[in-house]
């Protein structure tokens, strides 16, 4: 059995922003009864019954106050008509048959059925909907043709007409009805797909925003990480050459000032970032750093400590500025971790090797021998309960990125020490598979 239309929904949600209001353009008086359907209810009610009472001059000899007493079970049911149309056709349609077998007169519950069919074909599928349609109607002009009161000549005649009548306004309901309802879901379907596309894109822009928030993280701990070991590096060194050497402390202090600055530069530049994700797709947002100084970096490195020897093998190809950023985040993050872990390393090496055959690729090595343990890093990182291999989350934000330029990132102890390889494949990836 089908099921009842359900009213239009009348005020949007989060999960359906679009209702049957948006996707029809009603005037003011059907919008009104579209948000007010008991009006329009109330509104039938009072056609049917002033339609019986109109039946009072039949040539029936019913009295007048029974006629009017007869409406009421009708006008009662019809407003029933919404929620429960099979039943309320199956009410008029009796009543109809009762009062005309009984008194020969309708009583004016033709148009009762007639709005039953309406409400039946509107909300239910067509086979319910011309199942009802042609019980009510062999009933009632069965009925019509055959207890009918007529006065005058033509009495046969006349009930035929009448039957035919009534045939032809059940015929009509049927039209309307089945009219409306197969513009209900057609609207219906097109509400579905606009809130679906409306739910997909805001799931996307929370995704989007998700992985923003990760970029930012990525970020936040690069800054962090980097910046805070080189000025911590820098600060114990000052103060251990302050009375042996003050030219070297003082250089020393002079880096850990620029640093510091740089620092607060890139935390400025993350946090603008941060607070862009909220806003619409087209607005500003801070630039990447496309043009990395990564030897400055690596001096930087030098001045805290660390015998680093940078070699390059093959032909430098021009990378693109989100691949040259990427393999600079690697080397810092890298480096970082060599200047809190092994802080004493006797060798540092970071290797760029460029290979043009069969697949061009960069590959990107840093890797340090083992030193003596010891330093204040490596205590405040025992103090704080980490291993002797920290968190990991520095290698999984160096793998992600690398990975996100469809290359590789291996990170692990070797022989002699710690190695970071990381390959960047130099062409597209649909290229590569060729």
């Amino acid at each position: 059995m089908g099921r009842p239309a359900a009213p239009p929904t009348t005020l949007p949600t989060a999960d359906a922003p679009f209702t049957e209001l948006d996707a029809r353009r009603l005037g003011r008086v059907r919008r009104y009864f579209v948000l007010h359907p008991v009006v329009m209810d109330r509104l039938l009610i009072g056609v049917f019954a002033l339609n019986g009472a109109g039946e009072m001059a039949s040539p029936a000899k019913v009295h007048p106050i029974w006629i009017l007493l007869a409406v009421i079970p009708g006008a009662v049911a019809l407003r029933w008509r919404r929620s429960r149309p099979l039943t309320v056709l199956a009410v008029v349609t009796a009543l109809f048959v009762l009062f005309t077998f009984f008194w020969g007169n309708t009583v004016g519950y033709e148009l009762a059925i007639a709005f039953g069919i309406y409400a039946v074909a509107a909300s239910h599928r067509p086979l319910i909907t011309w199942t009802s349609f042609a019980a009510a109607t062999m009933a009632s002009v069965t009925v019509l043709a055959t207890y009918l009161s007529v006065s005058g000549p033509g009495e046969s005649a006349m009930r035929s007409a009448l039957a035919t009548m009534s045939f032809l306004s059940y015929l009509a309901a049927v039209a309307f009805g089945t009219s409306v309802r197969a513009r209900r879901l057609h609207i219906g379907d097109l509400i579905e797909r606009a809130n679906s596309l409306a739910r997909d894109r805001h799931q996307q822009t929370e995704l989007a925003a998700a992985r923003e928030r990760a970029r930012i993280a990525r970020e936040m701990h690069d800054v962090v990480a980097h910046s805070l070991t080189v000025m911590v590096a820098l600060a114990d060194g000052a103060r251990a050459s302050a009375t042996k050497n003050p030219a070297l402390a003082d250089q020393a202090l002079c880096e850990l000032s620029s640093t510091g600055r740089q620092a607060l530069t890139d935390m400025r530049r993350v946090l603008g970032v941060l607070r862009d994700i909220d806003e619409p797709d087209d607005a500003p947002r801070q630039p990447v750093n496309t043009d990395p100084d990564t030897a400055t970096a690596i001096e930087q490195f030098r001045m805290a400590g660390l015998p680093i020897r940078v070699t390059q093998s093959g032909p430098a190809p021009d990378l693109d500025p989100s691949t040259r950023y990427t393999v600079h985040r690697v080397v810092l993050e890298a480096l970082t971790n060599v200047l809190r872990y092994a802080p004493l390393a006797p060798t540092v090496l970071v290797e760029y090797a460029y290979k043009a055959t069969p697949v061009a690729t960069l590959t990107v090595r840093i890797e340090n021998t083992a030193g003596p343990a010891g330093g204040t890093a490596m205590r405040e990182s025992a103090r704080d309960g980490e291993s002797a291999f920290g968190t990991g989350r520095g290698i999984i934000g160096m793998r992600q990125r690398v990975t996100a330029h469809g290359g590789t990132l291996t990170a692990g102890p070797t022989a002699k020490g710690w190695r970071v390889l990381a390959t960047f494949p130099l062409i597209p990836p649909e290229e590569n598979d060729d």
